[in-house]
């Protein structure tokens, strides 16, 4: 599970710590500083302990799930290096499990429940972890709110809109163990990125440094069919465009940061000839997150309209625009933007 990396140790500094935080790895920062000053930044223990925390509700869900033998996969959270994430996703395969997952999550966990999505139900973890103010540098994003969330999904959507078909990647998924001794179900590498990249391009519109280790690491040490399982599965999901957003942001950040491509990556890679070209808005001289143009995301949802499933869904996500509670909650959401 954990990529091995070859970094010089770095100085601590405020704006790269927070740089980092936007780019989602703040534990991949921290942990590339020297030994000793690490060691005495309240900030790296505060996200060391959230990425352990992780690890024992990703110990708990796993093993009270299969005990309920819902068909369940831990998606989203994971990846080849310790990370501290703002949430544990897990996605429930079977339909017919749902509720049985919600219910044991509720009666045989700690967890406290504090919403309803169309899709998902949030819980909250009941132990709190705190770092003061001036640790944090007044930081206001998912790290800083001292409890880990739980999202149990029944499709893989955001809001009404299902950006992945599920029953796609069913056959997809593997057993891994965790540090703990624990075991937990995930998806395959390809199925993985494949939801990343959805995520990524749909979701979040966005490209940050996280998306890069994560794919980066499969490209260099997955066997030699992860990238042509890949394609073979964008090509099915209608999410082609979005796999060359997203592998052009990877290999440009490679780039930049080592110079040239190895060998490896050229060949890997080679199936796509097209994806020199800088999306719109994004330069060599730009740091990440990389906003998804606008030009990009309307080539990227016209392929995805080819998709029944997502068409049907945004259909009810429009649908639900109209709806009165829906629309309440919105307006709700949208003072603390």
């Amino acid at each position: 599970m954990v990529m091995k990396r070859d970094v010089k140790h770095l100085t601590f500094s405020k704006d790269t710590y927070l740089l980092a935080c936007k780019n989602k790895i703040p534990l991949t920062y921290l942990e590339s500083l020297d030994h000793q000053e690490k060691g005495s930044l309240e900030v790296y223990h505060y996200h060391r302990q959230r990425y352990q925390r992780t690890l024992e509700i990703i110990d708990e869900v796993s093993e009270l799930l299969e005990e309920k033998d819902v068909d369940y996969v831990v998606f989203k959270t994971l990846g080849p290096y310790p990370e501290d994430v703002a949430d544990v996703d897990v996605l429930i395969l079977n339909a017919g499990h749902y509720l049985d997952a919600i219910r044991a999550i509720k009666d045989d966990t700690k967890m406290e429940f504090i919403d309803k999505g169309p899709h998902c139900i949030t819980f909250r973890d009941s132990k709190p972890m705190h770092l003061s103010k001036d640790a944090c540098y007044e930081f206001r994003g998912p790290y800083g709110c001292g409890r880990l969330m739980l999202d149990i999904y029944n499709e893989i959507a955001a809001n009404r809109l299902i950006y992945v078909n599920k029953h796609n990647l069913r056959s997809l998924t593997k057993v891994i163990k965790l540090p703990s001794g624990c075991e937990a179900r995930v998806f395959k590498p390809e199925a993985d990125i494949l939801i990343r990249i959805g995520h990524s391009a749909i979701k979040e519109q966005s490209y940050n440094l996280a998306d890069y280790l994560v794919l980066l690491y499969q490209l260099i040490n997955a066997d030699e069919n992860f990238f042509t399982n890949l394609v073979s599965l964008a090509r099915r999901n209608k999410l082609m465009t979005a796999l060359k957003w997203y592998l052009n942001l990877t290999l440009l950040t490679y780039r930049i940061a080592e110079g040239r491509l190895t060998v490896r990556l050229r060949d890997v890679t080679s199936i796509f000839r097209d994806t020199w070209n800088l999306p719109q808005g994004v330069s060599k001289a730009s740091a990440p997150p990389y906003r998804c143009d606008t030009k990009t995301f309307m080539s990227i949802f016209r392929e995805k309209l080819q998709d029944k499933v997502f068409r049907k869904s945004l259909v009810d996500q429009l649908a639900g625009f109209m709806d009165r509670d829906f629309m309440l909650k919105l307006l709700a959401r949208s003072r603390h933007l």
